[in-house]
């Protein structure tokens, strides 16, 4: 995902006719720790317990219906911290959108989600 105005790559050419915006939101677990008190703790890589992970998303193209949102979490997987099958379905979607719209995508979603796709081996999206 490139949000940045100064990012380096080419911008991608949206087709003649409507573009296919994409509004996307994510949800992510907190990073659980073994701390010794509740304030001005430094976690040490040997104290997390549980890294984030993506917990659910949720996205529709823009100018569809409410009906038509589209959701996946991670409440049924056997083990809930691999992120990869819905990590995989959302990065189909911003592979096939012209832009994305999200509320706090640059400062965060943009972030975690290009972290998770570095680390399951995903190409960034078109």
């Amino acid at each position: 995902l490139v949000y940045e105005k100064h990012s380096t790559s080419e911008p991608k050419r949206i087709p003649k006719g409507k573009p296919k915006i994409l509004v996307v939101d994510i949800e992510t677990a907190p990073i659980l720790a073994y701390v010794w008190g509740l304030w001005n703790n430094n976690v040490r890589l040997n104290q997390i317990h549980t890294d984030w992970y993506i917990m659910s998303w949720a996205s529709k193209w823009y100018g569809d219906p409410p009906e038509k949102i589209m959701y996946l979490d991670q409440r049924n997987a056997k083990d809930r911290e691999d992120d990869s099958e819905i990590l995989r379905k959302i990065w189909e979607l911003l592979n096939e959108a012209d832009a994305v719209l999200t509320q706090n995508g640059i400062q965060f979603d943009a972030k975690k989600l290009n972290a998770k796709f570095i680390q399951h081996g995903f190409h960034p999206p078109s």
